[in-house]
């Protein structure tokens, strides 16, 4: 879905110019993530080789979370809430990327059909008019710009926690009188001697780098995909009303008749299509969800009872995570927004103009169709909007206050 610009004559843009490539050659940096992040639905992949490569994924990171399950058995036997919130904040999103690999490898298929009826879409639509693809372009620019602002907030929630402490580390070694170690996460040595002693240290430093890299591939792959396939479906509906008014300024009333039953099916076409990405990511929707209330609710307990710069990660992390849930919620109300305008984009369609029963008899029911929204849902039926991310910040402040009170 790449835009190619050419010359037009007079310095105007002609359809010619204008030409999209398949998803694979667009979105290249989300592409490359879903096939490193093993989230892919490769048609020619058995599912011996999926379940290996999960697998591979899970003894990746083994050192540091084997370290990290023993630091949190401790310290719940000291009773140190502090360091099993510490973990908490850490661990439970990048647990979600094992959960996001079984659900693709699960709805693989599904996924399949969904990027194959992006690429036919697009094959079509180059060979649409010069309206048609102005919109797209339009659509598509909105497209680069959210992969590259999601590439940036996954960023910062990924390697947040290695870059403070690599800074902490530059810093110690230059001012400090007497410089020290800094981990990425504080983990106890299950060993005789000190979490910073060699080889522990460098072992448990360069396995959680490899796990920070872990999450951002899996987090711009899956979620980046998801976000992607919210923007084509917006694009559709503008193609779609702007397909009637078209139809609508055909003079010929056979082939008028069948450019409308043409917009009908293009419309139920995207209905089906958005049936499936809520097949495809209503269960990781309602996952998330209700996680981002603990994990909202866990960092600001933790954060209120610190001061100062030290623990400078966990607010970046914090605000990262809810930057993630802001845009996953506000992609989500998109297709609600656009799909309303639908209706009115079928009743300016120009059919006033047009004396033919018939297609005023379409119109009738294509508008009654758009009155309907479409929607990205969860499990339970709540709407992906900005509404649920609010719902979800009132969760998490609620929570809070009960254990403020505890």
């Amino acid at each position: 879905m790449e835009v190619n610009h050419g010359s037009g004559l007079g310095g105007t843009e002609n359809a010619e110019d204008i030409y999209f490539n398949p998803f694979e050659k667009t979105f290249k940096f989300v592409m490359f993530c879903m096939v490193v992040g093993m989230i892919y639905p490769y048609p020619k992949m058995t599912r011996m080789w999926q379940i290996a490569a999960i697998c591979f994924y899970l003894i990746i990171p083994n050192p540091s979370s084997s370290i990290v399950v023993y630091d949190v058995i401790e310290a719940y036997k000291e009773g140190d809430m502090d360091c099993i919130f510490r973990h908490i904040i850490v661990m439970g999103p990048f647990i979600t990327h094992y959960l996001k690999m079984v659900l693709m490898y699960i709805y693989r298929s599904n996924a399949k059909l969904l990027l194959e009826e992006m690429n036919e879409y697009f094959e079509k639509l180059n060979s649409k008019p010069l309206s048609h693809k102005l919109i797209a372009k339009k659509w598509l620019t909105k497209s680069f710009f959210l992969e590259k602002s999601w590439a940036y907030c996954v960023l910062a929630g990924s390697f947040s926690f290695p870059i403070m402490a690599i800074c902490k580390n530059i810093y110690s070694t230059l001012f400090d009188e007497y410089p020290r170690r800094y981990c990425i996460q504080e983990l106890r040595s299950p060993f005789s001697g000190s979490n910073l002693d060699s080889p522990f240290y460098e072992i448990m430093f360069i396995n959680t780098c490899m796990a920070s890299c872990m999450y951002y591939i899996n987090f711009n792959g899956y979620d980046g995909f998801f976000v992607q396939l919210i923007l084509h479906t917006a694009l559709r509906i503008a193609v779609c009303g702007e397909s009637l008014k078209d139809a609508f300024n055909i003079d010929d009333s056979v082939l008028r008749r069948r450019a409308v039953c043409m917009v009908i099916k293009e419309h139920i076409a995207i209905c089906n299509f958005i049936n499936r990405i809520n097949v495809l990511f209503q269960h990781w929707m309602s996952i998330i969800t209700s996680y981002m209330v603990i994990h909202f609710c866990v960092c600001v307990f933790f954060l209120s009872k610190r001061s100062g710069l030290q623990e400078s990660q966990f607010l970046c992390a914090a605000f990262a995570s809810v930057m993630y849930l802001f845009m996953i919620c506000a992609v989500g109300g998109l297709i609600q927004d656009e799909s309303e305008k639908l209706s009115d984009l079928f009743y300016e369609c120009g059919w006033e103009r047009i004396s033919d029963p018939d297609c005023r008899r379409l119109l009738v029911f294509m508008i009654a169709r758009a009155q309907k929204p479409l929607q990205v849902q969860t499990i339970a039926m709540y709407n992906v909007n900005l509404q649920l991310f609010v719902k979800v910040l009132k969760m998490a402040y609620s929570l809070f206050t009960f254990l403020q009170q505890t």
